[in-house]
């Protein structure tokens, strides 16, 4: 109980905020251990970048993953550990997308929105609800917004992302907007490479 009651009050708003606790599984005890080896750069990070033609879209976008966020309990769920026999992962009530904007007036938006993919301060703290961090950035040059989507492994893998974000097929986002006709497609290599497709759809890099 006491192990319970030190889980509880470290999360804003105590008990009426945790919904459920558990232990993590295998796999998951093996990402959260090479998370924590790793100082700066976190290799569990999915990054995914997408493309937006008008801000509107790319708000009603954010609230609408808001919207699938709340319906998914692994979406809230955040790990602990510090303190504990052994790690759990803490499902969170309510917990909204935090969203960072990026000045890229200046120079290549997409490169720049590359960069923070890998940046330490843009590293996803698995302690706070949830693993989830987007950041958003204007590209004047190609009258367009940007939307980097920073997911960590702990809680989805590639598939999981796919059937929660439209990449070359509806998902479930793409099913709530009821569309997802005004976004555009961003091919981004891990090896660096990069080209644009104007179509309706996204990809991960």
């Amino acid at each position: 109980q006491d192990a319970i009651d030190g889980i509880v009050a470290r999360v804003p708003g105590a008990a009426r905020h945790v919904q459920d606790i558990y232990p993590l599984g295998p796999l998951q005890e093996g990402i959260l251990f090479h998370h924590l080896m790793a100082r700066d750069a976190d290799t569990y990070v999915l990054p995914s970048l997408l493309g937006f033609s008008r801000r509107p879209a790319l708000d009603r976008f954010i609230a609408t993953l808001n919207v699938v966020i709340a319906r998914h309990d692994v979406l809230r769920t955040a790990v602990m550990w510090e303190g504990l026999d052994e790690p759990v992962q803490v499902v969170h009530r309510q917990v909204s997308l935090p969203v960072t904007i990026c000045d890229a007036a200046r120079g290549d938006a997409v490169e720049q929105l590359k960069a923070l993919a890998a940046a330490p301060e843009y590293r996803i703290d698995v302690r706070k609800a949830p693993l989830l961090r987007a950041v958003i950035a204007q590209d004047p040059e190609n009258e367009r917004w940007l939307l980097l989507l920073l997911t960590h492994h702990l809680i989805v893998d590639h598939a999981t992302l796919v059937g929660i974000v439209p990449f070359d097929e509806p998902a479930e986002i793409g099913a709530v907007v009821g569309g997802i006709d005004e976004r555009v497609k961003l091919g981004l290599g891990l090896d660096g490479e990069h080209r644009l497709r104007e179509r309706v759809a996204l990809d991960r890099f």
